[in-house]
């Protein structure tokens, strides 16, 4: 099976966009229904929103296991309990904090408003925020796994935990980038330690 690219309606040949980019016009809807920002549909306007509308539309169906059927009931389905809005094929392989950030820039991507939608850059830094807590949840649940084990000679040495832990710190390191607060879970224990501000402080 090899991966194909289609569905090239939209490209337009012409300036990059600058910091500010300014709305193009286009002379008629071209795309796929349910993945196109609804200021395509009302002006055929495109901007580099129009981009972050579709991909969190594909973001969407990654959670709901499924194509697009309407958005208005999958937006819904992500009020229901974490639980309940994961697909069941991969359900248990991810941790529940990585989905919570995940769903958020879900919400964030599919705004009707345009304006109130994230860069493309910002969502980048979330989804590199949200895999950051998905590898921490991976590292804890190996320490735990192996700190547990009944057999004496399967357990691993102090020197490989340290490694273990030292991987911990450097993801807190990412953690303080992105702004937000890392929580770690080690024997049974969580342990909250926040970002630490003071750079901007004294900026």
């Amino acid at each position: 099976m090899e991966p194909k690219l289609a569905g090239f309606d939209l490209s337009i040949q012409g300036a990059h966009f600058k910091s500010k980019p300014k709305p193009i016009k286009v002379d008629r809807v071209a795309g796929t229904f349910g993945y196109l920002a609804i200021e395509h549909f009302t002006d055929l306007t495109v901007t580099d929103k129009t981009d972050v509308y579709s991909f969190g539309m594909v973001l969407l169906q990654v959670v709901c296991g499924g194509k697009y059927l309407m958005r208005s009931l999958e937006m819904e389905s992500l009020e229901k309990p974490l639980e309940e809005k994961i697909d069941g094929i991969i359900e248990g392989s991810i941790a529940p904090e990585c989905w919570q950030v995940f769903i958020d820039i879900i919400r964030k991507c599919v705004k009707y408003e345009a304006h109130e939608r994230p860069t493309m850059g910002e969502v980048e830094v979330e989804l590199e925020h949200a895999l950051s807590l998905q590898e921490q949840a991976d590292i804890t649940n190996n320490i735990n796994q192996q700190w547990v084990k009944l057999e004496a000679d399967e357990r691993p040495t102090m020197g490989e935990v340290k490694v273990e832990l030292e991987h911990a710190l450097s993801l807190q390191a990412l953690a303080d980038r992105v702004n937000t607060n890392c929580h770690y879970t080690l024997m049974s224990k969580t342990v909250i330690i926040p970002w630490r501000k003071e750079s901007q402080d004294s900026e």
